[in-house]
């Protein structure tokens, strides 16, 4: 992955270029064995369109199905390519409107006892923070920067990591050190989808 991105800059507004070559890398040069466990790789960030910028999020997988159970399904040795956050779920909520009411978005991914016990651990601790703070004396508050949301993600993270970390699951990669980017929202943003 790292000599792919080594060898493709991506430049304001080519995101897509990125995530679809990546897609055909992935396709051509993993072998049969390394596709069947499934592979799912995220690609986000801002694309400029004409003098203004908007966020898109790729999902670039082999995977294309999902169960219930929240077990992928449908592993192929084809790379399917989609934008999901510009051209379907913006729209679909208005999100760049909501997101100037501290709403946010998140695309999880991942071991599905990982992914669906995260989200999980989301409702309640959103209850407990949200009672924290409704409390005037105790100095408490939601998040205001992006920075502060990132402390909070991670807390999450750190949660699910543990769970791995203090488990029989015999994958030794997951639990490791957590990383977080943050995307600054640039200026000159569209304001709404």
């Amino acid at each position: 992955m790292k000599l792919f991105i080594s060898q493709h800059t991506v430049s304001a507004g080519d995101l897509a270029t990125f995530a679809y070559a990546l897609g055909k890398a992935l396709e051509l040069e993993m072998l049969p064995e390394e596709k069947k466990s499934g592979s799912l790789v995220h690609i986000a960030g801002y694309v400029k369109d004409k003098g203004r910028y908007h966020a898109e999020f790729y999902f670039v997988r082999n995977v294309h199905g999902i169960a219930n159970s929240g077990e992928y399904t449908d592993i192929r040795n084809d790379f399917a390519v989609s934008e999901d956050f510009w051209t379907r779920d913006c729209p679909r909520g208005n999100l760049m409107d909501a997101f100037q009411r501290d709403v946010y978005q998140l695309y999880i991914n991942g071991f599905p006892e990982g992914r669906i016990g995260y989200l999980a651990l989301q409702a309640p601790l959103t209850m407990f923070f949200s009672e924290v703070w409704s409390q005037p004396t105790w100095g408490f508050r939601p998040p205001r920067t992006a920075g502060e949301t990132a402390e909070f993600l991670k807390l999450y993270m750190t949660v699910i990591t543990t769970l791995f970390r203090v488990s029989d699951y015999p994958a030794r990669f997951i639990g490791g050190k957590i990383q977080l980017l943050r995307i600054a929202q640039p200026k000159r943003i569209v304001t709404s989808c």
